[in-house]
């Protein structure tokens, strides 16, 4: 039986989080600065890809989940989806709920566990079931106190990208990232000495962010983290921000 989101939405998700969070591959991301800036929770976003054995490189299958505090499907299914729960499977130690808009023409797909969800968009009108449940097939979660860890059953399969991300209150949405993924991708010069690294401001040009902007990055041998201000009149609190956090981590 399938309970309708419309009989048990509670209203707006709300949840608090702490300084680290496990990410799906087992890793750990930690930040950590002044008390109460970085209350809110964490969420990740994780990319991955399937290549059938024996297959070329160039026929793998992406596939994308965002990881979340539990409580944030409701929300989507209520007030983005404006739809309801249709079905639910279980698998593994929690629950694939299935959800659709009214028409069919929208739907949504998550593992729920005791602490977190994992979720994405179906956006292909009228498919069964077994379309909705394809990003599980291929993986085991295990849901913890601070995060989602994921393993592949497929052979064939491998990370693409994984980030973690968190709002800061009065600045805007931190990302972070390891190191490795991105040096390329860092400045070739020196940035401005921080606690926890290098400090970079990047331009962003204005189809990026409506008016133009700029993003602060942040990064050691370890982590990259950036700011990304909710808005031009917070670049200075984003820059405070970044002076004031004492560490910034990924770890195995």
């Amino acid at each position: 039986m399938v309970q309708s989101v419309k009989d048990t939405y509670g209203g707006p998700f709300r949840a608090s989080g702490g300084p680290g969070a496990l990410l799906p591959d087992g890793s750990r991301v930690e930040v950590r600065g002044p008390a109460g800036r970085l209350r809110e929770p964490w969420f990740v976003h994780a990319r991955w890809s399937t290549v059938a054995p024996g297959a070329a490189a160039s026929t793998r299958t992406l596939w994308m989940l965002e990881l979340a505090p539990r409580g944030v499907v409701d929300e989507l299914v209520h007030s983005v989806l404006e739809g309801d729960y249709v079905a639910e499977y279980t698998h593994g130690s929690g629950v694939v709920l299935l959800a659709s808009n009214d028409t069919g023409s929208e739907g949504l797909v998550a593992w729920r566990g005791r602490w977190h969800e994992a979720y994405c968009w179906v956006n292909e009108a009228g498919v069964g079931h077994d379309v909705y449940l394809a990003p599980f097939a291929g993986i085991r979660l295990t849901d913890h106190r601070d995060g989602i860890r994921v393993e592949f059953v497929d052979p064939g399969s491998r990370w693409e990208r994984l980030e973690a991300l968190k709002t800061v209150p009065d600045v805007g949405l931190v990302s972070v990232r390891r190191t490795p993924d991105l040096v390329h991708a860092l400045p070739r010069w020196a940035g401005a000495r921080v606690r926890s690294g290098e400090l970079w401001r990047q331009d962003l040009e204005p189809e990026a962010v409506p008016g133009g902007g700029a993003a602060f990055v942040l990064a050691n041998e370890e982590a990259v983290l950036t700011i990304h201000p909710e808005s031009r009149a917070r670049h200075a609190e984003a820059v405070a921000l970044a002076g004031e956090l004492d560490a910034v981590r990924w770890s195995a």
